[in-house]
């Protein structure tokens, strides 16, 4: 085994599950709550956590898009919030995921104990 696949084969037993969070931003003037609240969720659980709550102020809504969109095709799961269905952006996240048949945990049907086992992995 040459150093490169040493490297790889250390950095992959190290790699944390990095997980993406969805859901309504544009006219919830409390997202940043609700996205930390998810966020440090997540961590604690062992994910390594994405967030559009933290994205810097100044784009174009097209922008953010696709940024998430780029985003979402490098994690490993998407996290759902419960008020997606009240965001087109939301939506149009998750049919990003499903079309490249990203792994997607929806909030309200959660089970923790899956969760879990998949940081555990």
């Amino acid at each position: 085994m040459d150093r490169y696949q040493k490297n790889v084969k250390e950095y992959s037993k190290k790699r944390k599950t990095v997980i993406y969070i969805v859901g309504k931003i544009t006219g919830d003037y409390n997202y940043r709550q609700k996205f930390k609240k998810a966020e440090v969720y997540l961590r604690e659980l062992g994910f390594k956590v994405f967030t559009p709550a933290n994205f810097p102020s100044g784009l174009e809504y097209k922008s953010y898009l696709k940024i998430c969109k780029s985003i979402i095709e490098e994690v490993d799961y998407i996290y759902v919030l419960k008020d997606f269905k009240d965001s087109e952006g939301a939506k149009i996240e998750i049919k990003h995921a499903e079309r490249i048949n990203k792994r997607i945990i929806y909030q309200d049907a959660e089970d923790r104990e899956f969760i879990e086992s998949i940081v555990r992995l």
